[in-house]
């Protein structure tokens, strides 16, 4: 009964294995210019849209095992204090630098300040 046991454990790492490989193979991220759309794939994929100026932060959390490989999991972090964790992501930190350079691509430009005249006119010497 050990022989059959230990085959039970090795065919359901197996599966366990195969259905961790289509899930990272199945999962995908879309950046637009001013938006981001998530599939975490199987085995219920649903399509997360996230405006960019609704994102607060992304961070990254990398097992030793994941910087090798280069895996990850990262969590968004909206503006209004919903959180979204996304597990088995290919190159986390590619994703995080990128969704990092839209959202400094769709900020507007601020003008230069103007500093009035008054402000830097030397202090008048006291009598």
């Amino acid at each position: 009964t050990k022989g059959v046991q230990a085959w039970v454990l090795v065919f359901l790492s197996f599966v366990w294995i195969v259905l961790s490989w289509i899930n990272f193979q199945s999962c995908w991220f879309r950046l637009t210019k001013d938006r981001l759309f998530v599939k975490p794939g199987f085995p219920w994929p649903k399509i997360h849209d996230f405006p960019l100026d609704t994102i607060k932060s992304v961070t990254v959390y990398q097992p030793v095992l994941g910087k090798f490989l280069d895996f990850g999991k990262i969590r968004i972090i909206r503006t209004d204090g919903n959180k979204k964790l996304f597990k088995m992501i290919g190159s986390p930190h590619l994703l995080t630098s990128a969704i990092y350079d839209a959202k400094a691509a769709l900020a507007p430009e601020l003008p230069p300040e103007t500093i009035d005249s008054d402000e830097i006119a030397p202090p008048s010497p006291s009598p």
